[in-house]
């Protein structure tokens, strides 16, 4: 599984820097934001989106602001708390890059599967996920 991976990953990262200039982390970041509420997360939230040292992150914060993909305010009731907000320039550079990033993992995985191959391939993942999900009322 671990290969699997790594050759999806490698792909990506290739195929997304030289299309739309982001790394996957960066996607991640993005895709991550398009799909909260008001299109915004606490910066803290970022640790479950992709997997990086704080110093990474805050670098790479750094340089999608510096490319205005987003912006970042601070909380009103705490003054060391940060959200990171999708900006319209993030928002559409998103929506080119979402068919490049599906069309990778068709071609490198999915593509290599039969339709029965696949859905034993889902509903695996899913029970993955569920299991690693905390129950409703653990929070």
């Amino acid at each position: 599984m671990a290969l699997a991976h790594a050759l999806v990953a490698a792909e990506l990262e290739t195929v997304l820097g030289e299309s739309v200039g982001l790394s996957i982390n960066e996607f991640d970041v993005l895709a991550g934001l398009d799909a909260a509420p008001g299109k915004s997360l606490p910066l803290s939230d970022l640790d479950g989106l992709v997997r990086l040292s704080q110093p990474a992150i805050s670098r790479m914060v750094a340089r999608l602001m510096d490319r205005e993909l987003v912006t970042r305010s601070g909380s009103p009731n705490d003054r060391r708390r940060y959200s990171l907000h999708l900006t319209k320039t993030g928002a559409e550079l998103l929506v080119r890059a979402v068919p490049i990033h599906s069309a990778c993992i068709q071609r490198r995985l999915l593509a290599r599967l039969s339709p029965n191959e696949r859905d034993v391939l889902r509903d695996a993942l899913l029970k993955i996920i569920d299991t690693a999900a905390p129950a409703p009322n653990t929070l």
